[in-house]
């Protein structure tokens, strides 16, 4: 029995002989509290670090769902290579009167460490989303530049919202979680293409 990774669940699992392996967000898995991999996810994650968590539960995965209690394995720690040019693109935003505002899966704290690495006006100021439902997006969309723990959906909400309060709103993705929000915003770039939206009911292909 296996569960695949899904941008929802922050998590995957397979069940072996031995029990069920769970990698994922560790906030997203329920666990036996380890004070010391609370204070190692602390310490990663304000240095701009991603984490991801192993557990192992002796009990198998049941109705496609983790077993609850798991513990702990070990942490993995990964950091976004930051792009020479980053700092720089997002000063020439700045300078010619575009907001930059970062929507991110990744966890919140992480995601504004990175911003503000890059000078993102406001990072330091950020929320994260996964208690957060969608009649309560149209009045957070002006107070924060970093938005963490996005869903799919939400993005395209956050987007909508934007554009209700009069903006105009351009998109920069590199993966399926952002295919809702490219929907709504007038122009995405992806991977070197520039996609102009004249119409959102005429949607074009992502893939070239």
């Amino acid at each position: 029995m296996a569960i695949p990774f899904d941008s929802a669940r922050k998590l995957s699992a397979a069940t072996f002989p031995e029990g069920t392996y769970i990698l994922g967000a560790p906030s997203f898995i329920d666990s036996i509290p380890s004070p010391a991999g609370t204070r190692q996810i602390q310490n990663w994650t304000i240095r701009g670090f991603r984490v991801i968590g192993l557990y192992f539960n002796r009990a198998p995965i049941k109705a496609n769902q983790i077993p609850p209690q798991s513990t702990l394995v070990c942490l993995v720690c990964m950091s976004d290579h930051v792009k020479p040019d980053a700092r720089g693109n997002v000063e020439w935003f700045r300078k010619n009167g575009v907001d930059v505002k970062i929507i991110s899966g990744d966890d919140a704290l992480t995601v504004s460490q990175i911003a503000q690495e890059v000078g993102v006006p406001g990072a330091a100021y950020y929320i994260s989303m996964e208690k957060i439902k969608d009649a309560q997006i149209p009045d957070l969309v002006e107070s924060y530049s970093v938005f963490g723990r996005v869903r799919p959906e939400q993005k395209a909400a956050i987007i909508a919202a934007l554009q209700e309060h009069g903006h105009k709103v351009a998109m920069t993705g590199d993966g399926v979680n952002d295919i809702f929000g490219s929907q709504e915003s007038r122009l995405l770039h992806r991977h070197g293409q520039r996609i102009e939206r004249r119409e959102k009911r005429q949607p074009h292909r992502l893939d070239g």
